[in-house]
């Protein structure tokens, strides 16, 4: 929390007491108040297309059309060396075929020899981009096409001379007369380019026919990268999703350069030295890599977020995102099988629909190089790019299925004796239950079909979800299969992630997960999963971690030990989290940047924070909201927070603290039983306690319109933690920091501050004359 001056405590009493004499003026005056964002700009959920055979099916997003006479000049023009100054450089020197549509250099090189200071990015895709350039400075390709075509550096190009250089080239004018009314001018120049760049799609590698279905598509090693890729040790996906695996944000990622500030430089409400997430399709042959092409391997930017990105590299300038700071650790060979799943996203062919109008690919859909062009200057090259024969080798003789004991009658897969958990997975088909007979499973699991449930064989279902008895829980695990991440059994956790699935419908219930580095059970992007009586111990970062999905529930399960939270609900909607038990973590439960959740019934103990509905930065979800959060039991809440991950938001947040609400709107917390956590029972906060306003970015950081009613509290904030100290504020049944309007509480008997909180039933003059002076002193104290 942020520091504030101790005499601010009196000040809000005297306020507090003074406050009704000032209501006339007060009132008047605007609120604080976040903008409100339409629904379809939220982000969150499944974005899943159905029906599908897998859950990696995604839609991708709408790209402008083409009209493709266009984009036939556009080629033409692209490989003339006409459109530069000097008639020696053509767009595709720096944006060669060859070379995945960049040119092989750390950083681009103008025809003079001088170097740009910045890499030259693939245009496979460019379409679906949103902002051009590594800073972003373009928000459409036309008016990025400008910028190369005319700076000094670059092309060095006069419109005016390029538009009379090519009406005196006999092959242009009546081109151009086909297709404009104005004949040559420099825009049509411009939208004839970019009307090619558009058709440059890559949707047909070996990972589409994958999440199409066809199983074959990948190898078993480029199967487990994709699951590496997806594990929430590396986090790949989160920047990098499908189907473009990119993303419009931009990200402090800390790779050493200069005074390049990139974003920052371009919109002051950015962070300095963040850059544009860019596509991975076709990333094997377009390296070297970053916006200053400051790696020259796939190994060595796996090094790089490996070390934790910038820190690692000796980075210091400013901090870098929270997915990249904390690092992660693989081994050589999981290395070897992320690269292996990055080879799988290569795809150098065009969409077949456009095959027959475009007069520039051959009979499978690449891109030819012009033997000439009209303005008889000589186009590029060939070049061999070794990446390709690599690439060839690793995707070649895709394996066979194990065999399967599959029963095709009741649709179920019994896991054989000397068979593995993913063996028996990858016999399934959708629709089936896969039956997973109780022994150890040293492995890392992925499960892509839709419509599977994976149920642990228990010879005694319980037959209710597991509650304390005496105060006390069995701390022996249940006789339930165990899927284990410490291979050697030396107390080394060997494996990044438990499960990871991605089919739509999935259910998983009846397991023990335990010693993962990164988490338990992670499923991303589906609508419906159900988890159930899973127990999660010592999992990395998160027990239960369902991410951008619609249709969540867990239930019954138990999760301790994790580094993060260990049950954590993000980027998802209609969202259910009843009767769990969450002990020994840093966080209990964490609901974050989701919308439409139900938290009910459970009981956290003896973690850092018992449950958490937060809001944060840079995520796809931009909204939290209607989160209900009641009927729990959040009880001594005190356990120090050494082992959080570096980096984390939840390593920030104060011992003893039982619910805590950070930039959340339109929630209700009520009737839960809250006890002994000594900084706080509920806090209430704006993004500001743990972000500086440029970090923030455009999402509201306001919490707003919550209301906080007939709980019931018992020796909370006896002894808070120096965070809250060094706040100014004191412990307390209930803390808020003055900042968001709307909000209410109804609590009896509760300790709060400020002294006085709005109730519901205040009168509308009363409330906003209040806000209006609690806000200003919590704005600037």
């Amino acid at each position: 929390m942020k520091r504030l001056p101790r005499w601010t405590l009196v000040l809000f009493i005297a306020i507090d007491l003074l406050l009704l004499a000032a209501c006339g003026i007060l009132a008047a005056l605007p609120v604080e108040a976040d903008p409100d964002l339409a629904k379809e700009d939220w982000g969150m959920g499944a974005s899943n297309i159905e029906p599908s055979w897998t859950g990696l099916l995604r839609p991708w997003p709408d790209a402008p059309s083409v009209d493709f006479e266009l984009a036939n000049l556009g080629y033409t023009l692209f490989f003339d060396p006409v459109l530069s100054g000097d008639n020696t450089y053509s767009c595709a020197h720096c944006h060669h075929p060859d070379l995945g549509f960049s040119d092989g250099k750390p950083v681009a090189v103008g025809p003079t020899g001088e170097e740009i200071n910045r890499n030259a990015p693939t245009l496979w895709n460019v379409a679906y981009n949103t902002f051009f350039f590594w800073d972003g400075r373009a928000s459409s390709l036309e008016e990025q096409m400008i910028v190369p075509l005319t700076a000094p550096n670059e092309m060095n190009q006069n419109l005016d001379a390029l538009v009379n250089e090519l009406n005196a080239i006999e092959a242009y004018p009546p081109l151009f007369d086909a297709l404009f009314e104005d004949g040559i001018t420099s825009d049509n120049v411009i939208s004839a380019i970019v009307a090619f760049e558009r058709t440059l799609i890559s949707d047909g590698a070996a990972f589409d026919a994958y999440a199409g279905g066809d199983f074959t598509a990948l190898t078993a090693q480029q199967r487990r990268g994709l699951g590496i890729f997806r594990s929430a040790a590396t986090r790949c996906f989160e920047c990098h999703s499908a189907p473009t695996f990119k993303s419009d944000a931009f990200k402090v990622i800390g790779v050493p350069d200069g005074d390049d500030t990139g974003h920052g430089a371009i919109d002051e409400n950015s962070v300095d030295y963040a850059f544009r997430v860019p596509t991975l399709r076709n990333v094997a042959l377009s390296g070297p890599y970053m916006h200053n092409g400051y790696f020259t391997s796939l190994e060595d930017v796996i090094d790089f977020y490996r070390d934790g990105g910038g820190p690692g590299a000796g980075f210091e300038a400013a901090t870098v995102d929270r997915v990249i700071a904390p690092g992660f650790k693989l081994n050589d060979q999981e290395i070897e099988d992320l690269i292996a799943f990055l080879y799988a996203l290569t795809d150098e062919t065009i969409p077949e629909s456009m095959w027959e109008q475009v007069s520039y690919v051959d009979e499978a859909g690449h891109i030819l190089l012009p033997d000439a062009v009209p303005s008889g200057l000589s186009p590029i090259e060939p070049i061999d790019n070794p990446a390709r024969a690599v690439i060839a080798e690793t995707t070649a003789a895709p394996d066979e299925r194990s065999e399967c004991l599959r029963d095709s009658e009741t649709r179920t897969v019994t896991v054989g004796d000397n068979q593995t958990l993913q063996q028996a997975i990858d016999c399934a088909e959708v629709g089936d239950t896969i039956l997973v007979p109780p022994r150890v499973y040293h492995e890392r699991v992925v499960i892509d079909l839709n419509d599977i449930t994976l149920r642990g064989l228990i010879e005694n279902e319980p037959d209710a979800c597991p509650v304390q008895e005496n105060g006390v829980w069995p701390t022996n695990e249940p006789e339930w299969p165990i899927l284990d991440g410490d291979i050697d059994n030396d107390g080394t956790k060997d494996l990044t992630d438990g499960i990871i699935a991605s089919g739509h419908n999935f259910t998983m219930e009846y397991f023990v997960v335990r010693n993962y580095t990164g988490n338990g059970v992670l499923v991303e992007g589906v609508t419906q999963t159900t988890l159930r009586h899973l127990y999660t111990e010592n999992t990395g970062l998160y027990g239960v971690y369902p991410v951008r999905s619609t249709g969540v529930l867990v239930e019954c399960s138990i999760a301790t030990l994790t580094t993060d939270a260990g049950i954590y609900v993000g980027q998802s909607e209609d969202i259910i989290v009843r009767n769990n038990l969450a002990y020994d973590n840093v966080t209990g439960i964490e609901i974050e940047n989701s919308y439409n959740a139900d938290v009910y019934a459970n009981e956290t103990w003896n973690n850092t924070g018992g449950i958490l509905v937060f809001m944060l930065p840079n995520l796809h979800s931009r909204v939290s909201r209607d989160i209900h959060v009641y009927d729990n039991y959040v009880h001594g809440n005190n356990r120090p927070k050494d082992d959080a991950t570096p980096g984390s938001v939840v390593g920030k947040i104060p011992i003893g603290s039982g619910i805590f609400v950070m930039g959340s709107d339109y929630s209700e917390i009520y009737n839960n039983r809250i006890e002994g956590n000594r900084s706080f029972g509920i806090a209430l906060v704006s993004m500001y306690q743990a972000y500086e306003p440029d970090e923030i970015g455009d999402v509201g950081p306001l919490s707003e319109h919550n209301y906080i009613h007939d709980n019931h509290f018992k020796d909370n904030g006896d002894d808070p933690d120096q965070a809250v100290k060094d706040a100014g504020l004191p412990g307390a049944d209930l803390l808020w920091d003055a900042r968001g309007f709307g909000n209410h509480w109804d609590e009896s008997d509760a300790s709060r501050f400020p002294p006085i909180l709005p109730g519901k039933n205040w009168l509308g003059v009363v409330e906003r004359s209040y806000f209006q002076v609690v806000n200003f002193v919590g704005k600037r104290f």
